[in-house]
């Protein structure tokens, strides 16, 4: 995830969360529980030889995952990105309601692709509460 996305995420749930990271999680493999694509030595050798050298997803759907028992093409494997959010107080659900819904914010969560929140707990143990 490009460091100007979490910015932009940030300012536009700021000041009453706070963006710890934007991160892949849940990997399926045709849609089922599964593990990230594994590039190998078979990619890397096709790269070189065919590519100049270059590993794109052209190479890694051409050549299967690199997990032991997968063999399964790129695009079989999926995953969610989210943004894993930590409170910076106690608030009101209707509150963060109001903030994680807003227009902008699921515009600019849509364009980058990502797909949800992660609330991350912090040592201060902020809640969000029906009434803070």
């Amino acid at each position: 995830m490009k460091p100007e996305t979490k910015e932009e995420i940030q300012k536009l749930v700021a000041p009453e969360f706070l963006v710890a990271d934007i991160n892949e999680v849940n990997w399926k493999v045709d849609g089922q529980p599964g593990h990230p694509f594994t590039i190998g030595p078979k990619h890397v050798a096709y790269a070189s030889d065919h590519r100049g050298g270059m590993l794109g997803q052209d190479v890694c759907e051409k050549i299967p995952c690199a997990a032991p028992k997968c063999h399964k093409p790129y695009s079989s494997h999926t995953h969610d990105t989210v943004a894993f959010l930590k409170l910076t107080a106690n608030i009101s659900e209707a509150r963060a309601k109001e903030v994680l819904a807003a227009t902008p914010l699921v515009d600019a969560m849509t364009r980058a692709g990502i797909d949800g929140f992660c609330f991350v707990e912090t040592t201060e143990k902020y809640r969000i509460s029906k009434e803070a």
